[in-house]
């Protein structure tokens, strides 16, 4: 008699620390889930850094973002940000960024995407390494000019220098 109430109480015990560690189990769970999974995050995944970007064309800047309702873009190269694009929704993942001439060029640019509008501890990420705005051989106003329908000289025009077209008429 004494050894099955032993094996009884023995079941019993077991089936309690089961209980307790199943909901102990739950418990982390949803701890997981509402601090873990849920909280604030920013991850740049373009540019990733060692790309070359040229004047003129456009670039998808892509990130995740978990728990922010907009980002703001910015391009630094140093210490001086410059804008590319403010109060974007963070839940589309992406922004088309057309890189227009009068951009600087050169190497060691960086992109940082911020939870907007920014504030004390606001979440940043930051592009993995540096990339390069580069000028193409030999650039052209023809694809603006077509796109915005201004006249224009094609820029492979036979033994032309230069023309300006200007809405006045000049003389010299």
């Amino acid at each position: 008699m004494k050894s099955s109430l032993f094996v009884r109480f023995t079941f019993e015990k077991g089936l309690m620390y089961f209980l307790i560690f199943t909901i102990l189990v739950v418990f982390a769970f949803i701890f997981y889930l509402f601090f873990g999974q849920l909280a604030k995050n920013i991850k740049i995944i373009a540019p990733i850094g060692g790309e070359e970007w040229e004047v003129g064309r456009t670039y998808k800047i892509s990130w995740k973002a978990r728990g922010i309702d907009n980002v703001g873009i910015v391009l630094f190269k140093g210490q001086e940000p410059k804008w590319i694009a403010k109060n974007v929704p963070a839940g589309s993942g992406s922004y088309e960024w057309k890189i227009y001439p009068g951009q600087q060029y050169g190497d060691d640019y960086w992109v940082a995407i911020f939870e907007y509008p920014w504030q004390k501890n606001n979440k940043i990420a930051y592009s993995n390494g540096a990339f390069a705005i580069i000028y193409s051989g030999v650039f052209s106003c023809d694809a603006v000019s077509v796109q915005n329908g201004w006249p224009y000289v094609p820029s492979d025009f036979p033994k032309i220098r230069k023309v300006f077209i200007t809405k006045n008429t000049y003389n010299g």
